[in-house]
């Protein structure tokens, strides 16, 4: 079986000008020693380098349990489809 991704992300470009993470994973065993918020830290410092004509949101996709982690990342969640500016 191949290694899995442990971030997948993906950047539509204009008039959506969105980075979209769909998927953020961290092995049990590995959880809770900081992974999780480097990769997003990564992430987020990735997204800040494009024009922002370019990448003006970013989104999550999460399941309900995860939404804590991603507040504490100054995420906020919705009912639906919700955009944070970057």
């Amino acid at each position: 079986m191949p290694p899995r991704t442990p971030l997948c992300a993906h950047v539509w470009p204009p008039p959506r000008a969105e980075l979209h993470i769909s998927r953020l994973a961290v092995p049990r065993r590995h959880r809770g020693q900081g992974h999780a918020v480097l990769l997003m830290r990564w992430a987020l410092d990735r997204a800040s380098r494009f024009p922002r004509e370019i990448v003006e949101w970013i989104t999550v996709s999460s399941l309900q349990t995860a939404v804590p982690f991603y507040a504490r990342l100054g995420f906020k969640p919705a009912d639906g489809p919700q955009k944070a500016p970057v």
